[in-house]
């Protein structure tokens, strides 16, 4: 099966109420993408929600009415949920902010991609396999092949957050590493943690410095990643103390004089003895 990335379209127009000519509308403050549920994506269900959002004066959405469905109850719901979280500046009438009905369309466009995670994982057994059973010599090329696929996996999942395929990497991960993060696993990519199984298996290869650099670029950009997700993830939001503790405790042991000054506040509080 090919999996799918989403592209993800919204459109917006106010929708005036009587006597509100020359309301000055909304503007979203921050852009936040919808999320795409696991089931979704593996079922490759597509389809457009349109809805009515209240922004209320304070420019919090207080009320969600679908007014067309995509034609799949996970879909409408992940739009749902998607719009309750939405902070806009308000309507405002004459300088003073008013509530306002918005028109607001979220469309679901699954992209086909030749990414296929089974055999990315597949691929990589096979390699472990043949660098078992290979002189040191000849070990050099498996290994740069395997980067290689674990890159490709990598940048794959570099657009979007919300794609998780650590079940096709039950594959190959060193069971021990699979226990570190299980507390995760089900809901949240792990990128970084092939490049931490690469550097498990093979220490002393050439390729360990960039899978460092690989590993600590991922796990930088997963903190601000996991951040902006707990905004509007429920199930992110009540494990972020436990998300970021393990991530910092793996950055203080691994990479200890590279961690960015403006992470230095949360590495102390979350690190702390």
């Amino acid at each position: 099966m090919k999996w799918m990335r989403l592209l993800i379209l919204t459109t917006a127009a106010v929708f005036m109420l009587p006597g509100c000519i020359g309301t000055q509308k909304p503007i979203l403050l921050e852009n936040i993408e919808p999320e795409y549920p696991r089931e979704a994506q593996e079922l490759g269900l597509k389809g457009k929600v349109d809805m009515l959002l209240l922004v209320a004066q304070q420019g919090d959405v207080q009320a969600v009415r679908i007014q067309e469905s995509s034609g799949y109850e996970i879909l409408d719901d992940a739009a749902i949920d998607y719009a309750n979280v939405l902070k806009f500046s308000p309507a405002k009438r004459r300088g003073r902010p008013i509530d306002v009905w918005l028109t607001w369309s979220v469309e679901f466009k699954p992209i086909t991609t030749f990414f296929q995670p089974n055999l990315y994982a597949e691929k990589v057994v096979d390699l472990i396999q043949a660098a078992a059973d290979v002189s040191e010599s000849q070990r050099h090329n498996i290994l740069q092949a395997m980067m290689d696929e674990h890159d490709e996996y990598t940048a794959h999942l570099s657009v979007r957050s919300d794609l998780n395929f650590n079940e096709s990497l039950n594959k190959f991960i060193l069971p021990e590493l699979q226990l570190q993060w299980e507390a995760f696993w089900d809901i949240w990519p792990m990128r970084f943690i092939v490049y931490q199984d690469f550097l498990a298996r093979y220490p002393a290869s050439s390729l360990a410095t960039y899978a460092r650099e690989q590993m600590h670029t991922i796990l930088i950009d997963d903190i601000y990643r996991i951040k902006e997700a707990a905004r509007y993830r429920p199930v992110i939001r009540a494990k972020i103390d436990i998300f970021l503790t393990q991530y910092y405790t793996l950055l203080k042991t691994e990479f200890p004089d590279s961690i960015p000054s403006e992470l230095q506040a949360d590495l102390s509080k979350y690190t702390r003895q």
